[in-house]
Protein backbone atom coordinates (compact mmCIF):
# COMPACT_ATOMS: atom_id res chain seq x y z
CA UNK A 1 0.00 0.00 0.00
CA UNK A 2 1.31 3.27 -0.82
CA UNK A 3 1.72 6.38 1.67
CA UNK A 4 0.72 9.48 0.26
CA UNK A 5 2.11 12.62 1.75
CA UNK A 6 0.29 16.31 1.84
CA UNK A 7 2.44 19.42 2.46
CA UNK A 8 0.59 22.24 3.06
CA UNK A 9 2.16 25.68 2.35
CA UNK A 10 0.62 28.74 4.08
CA UNK A 11 2.09 32.20 2.17
CA UNK A 12 4.05 34.52 3.92
CA UNK A 13 2.82 37.28 5.01
CA UNK A 14 2.88 40.86 3.14
CA UNK A 15 4.57 43.51 5.25
CA UNK A 16 2.05 46.25 6.19
CA UNK A 17 2.47 49.40 4.79
CA UNK A 18 2.37 50.71 8.71
CA UNK A 19 4.95 50.31 11.27
CA UNK A 20 3.53 48.16 14.22
CA UNK A 21 4.21 46.38 17.86
CA UNK A 22 2.91 43.11 18.33
CA UNK A 23 2.33 42.08 21.59
CA UNK A 24 0.92 38.48 22.61
CA UNK A 25 -2.71 38.03 23.74
CA UNK A 26 -1.82 36.43 26.94
CA UNK A 27 0.64 38.81 27.88
CA UNK A 28 -1.87 41.48 27.13
CA UNK A 29 -5.27 40.15 28.72
CA UNK A 30 -2.88 38.21 30.90
CA UNK A 31 -4.84 34.88 30.00
CA UNK A 32 -5.08 33.11 26.71
CA UNK A 33 -7.36 32.78 24.21
CA UNK A 34 -10.42 33.45 24.62
CA UNK A 35 -9.74 34.12 27.78
CA UNK A 36 -11.27 36.43 29.31
CA UNK A 37 -14.80 36.45 29.34
CA UNK A 38 -15.10 40.02 29.78
CA UNK A 39 -12.34 42.76 30.15
CA UNK A 40 -11.21 46.02 29.52
CA UNK A 41 -7.77 47.33 28.93
CA UNK A 42 -5.96 50.72 27.66
CA UNK A 43 -3.78 50.00 25.03
CA UNK A 44 -1.50 52.41 23.20
CA UNK A 45 -0.72 52.02 19.41
CA UNK A 46 1.90 54.24 17.37
CA UNK A 47 0.80 57.14 15.35
CA UNK A 48 0.25 55.95 11.81
CA UNK A 49 0.92 53.00 12.94
CA UNK A 50 -0.86 49.74 14.39
CA UNK A 51 -1.21 46.90 17.30
CA UNK A 52 -1.58 43.51 16.55
CA UNK A 53 -2.57 41.06 19.60
CA UNK A 54 -1.29 37.38 18.46
CA UNK A 55 -3.32 34.67 19.39
CA UNK A 56 -3.84 31.36 18.59
CA UNK A 57 -7.84 29.99 18.44
CA UNK A 58 -6.92 26.31 20.00
CA UNK A 59 -9.34 24.00 19.70
CA UNK A 60 -12.06 26.60 21.07
CA UNK A 61 -15.90 26.14 20.38
CA UNK A 62 -17.73 29.23 20.90
CA UNK A 63 -17.95 33.06 19.96
CA UNK A 64 -17.17 36.70 21.64
CA UNK A 65 -16.69 40.21 20.36
CA UNK A 66 -13.67 42.43 20.30
CA UNK A 67 -14.66 46.28 20.96
CA UNK A 68 -12.63 49.44 21.20
CA UNK A 69 -14.92 51.00 23.68
CA UNK A 70 -15.36 55.09 23.70
CA UNK A 71 -13.69 56.81 26.70
CA UNK A 72 -12.53 60.20 27.52
CA UNK A 73 -8.90 58.58 26.49
CA UNK A 74 -9.46 57.68 23.18
CA UNK A 75 -7.57 59.67 20.31
CA UNK A 76 -10.41 58.72 17.89
CA UNK A 77 -11.45 56.48 14.89
CA UNK A 78 -10.48 53.21 14.97
CA UNK A 79 -9.76 50.29 12.68
CA UNK A 80 -9.73 46.53 13.19
CA UNK A 81 -9.63 43.50 12.36
CA UNK A 82 -8.90 39.94 12.88
CA UNK A 83 -5.99 38.35 10.14
CA UNK A 84 -4.04 35.89 10.18
CA UNK A 85 -1.34 38.07 9.39
CA UNK A 86 -0.37 41.31 11.62
CA UNK A 87 -0.63 44.77 10.40
CA UNK A 88 -3.29 43.11 7.50
CA UNK A 89 -6.41 45.01 7.52
CA UNK A 90 -7.26 44.36 4.14
CA UNK A 91 -10.13 41.32 5.12
CA UNK A 92 -13.44 40.31 4.36
CA UNK A 93 -16.23 42.63 5.73
CA UNK A 94 -17.53 40.07 8.66
CA UNK A 95 -13.78 40.71 10.18
CA UNK A 96 -13.33 44.13 10.62
CA UNK A 97 -14.71 47.04 12.04
CA UNK A 98 -14.21 51.18 12.26
CA UNK A 99 -15.46 51.95 15.05
CA UNK A 100 -16.70 55.64 16.76
CA UNK A 101 -18.78 55.49 19.34
CA UNK A 102 -19.81 51.66 19.48
CA UNK A 103 -19.86 48.49 17.38
CA UNK A 104 -17.33 45.40 17.38
CA UNK A 105 -16.07 42.73 15.65
CA UNK A 106 -17.79 39.51 16.54
CA UNK A 107 -15.49 36.10 16.40
CA UNK A 108 -17.15 32.44 15.85
CA UNK A 109 -16.03 29.01 15.45
CA UNK A 110 -19.11 28.05 15.27
CA UNK A 111 -21.06 28.46 12.20
CA UNK A 112 -22.60 32.14 13.65
CA UNK A 113 -23.64 33.56 10.72
CA UNK A 114 -22.44 37.51 10.28
CA UNK A 115 -19.11 36.94 12.27
CA UNK A 116 -15.64 36.32 11.72
CA UNK A 117 -14.88 33.03 10.86
CA UNK A 118 -11.42 31.15 13.03
CA UNK A 119 -10.62 28.07 12.08
CA UNK A 120 -8.79 25.89 14.66
CA UNK A 121 -5.58 25.43 15.93
CA UNK A 122 -4.42 28.75 14.01
CA UNK A 123 -2.84 32.19 14.93
CA UNK A 124 -4.56 35.37 14.24
CA UNK A 125 -4.36 38.82 15.07
CA UNK A 126 -6.43 41.36 16.59
CA UNK A 127 -4.76 44.62 14.60
CA UNK A 128 -6.07 48.11 14.90
CA UNK A 129 -4.64 51.34 13.75
CA UNK A 130 -6.15 54.68 14.29
CA UNK A 131 -7.92 56.02 10.96
CA UNK A 132 -9.76 58.84 9.45
CA UNK A 133 -12.54 56.71 8.79
CA UNK A 134 -11.23 55.70 4.92
CA UNK A 135 -8.32 54.45 4.93
CA UNK A 136 -6.34 52.57 7.64
CA UNK A 137 -3.13 54.50 6.48
CA UNK A 138 -4.52 58.05 7.40
CA UNK A 139 -4.75 58.65 11.07
CA UNK A 140 -6.88 60.64 13.50
CA UNK A 141 -5.00 60.93 16.26
CA UNK A 142 -2.79 63.98 17.18
CA UNK A 143 -0.84 62.57 19.57
CA UNK A 144 1.87 60.08 20.17
CA UNK A 145 1.14 57.51 21.47
CA UNK A 146 -2.53 57.16 20.42
CA UNK A 147 -4.55 55.82 23.29
CA UNK A 148 -7.91 53.63 23.04
CA UNK A 149 -9.63 50.99 25.37
CA UNK A 150 -10.00 47.16 24.40
CA UNK A 151 -12.66 45.39 25.15
CA UNK A 152 -13.20 41.93 25.05
CA UNK A 153 -16.44 39.46 25.51
CA UNK A 154 -16.61 35.98 25.38
CA UNK A 155 -20.31 34.59 24.80
CA UNK A 156 -21.24 30.73 25.11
Amino acid sequence: MAMLTVEVVVPPCDPSPLSGLISLWSNYWQKEFPEPNFDNKFATIPKNGFLALEFNSGDTIGDGKLTTIETTATDGLRFGTLSTCPGDFDVEPECDHVWGVGGSIRWETNGRVGACHLEPNTTYYFNVTFTDGQSPGTSSCDSAPCITTFQHIRIN
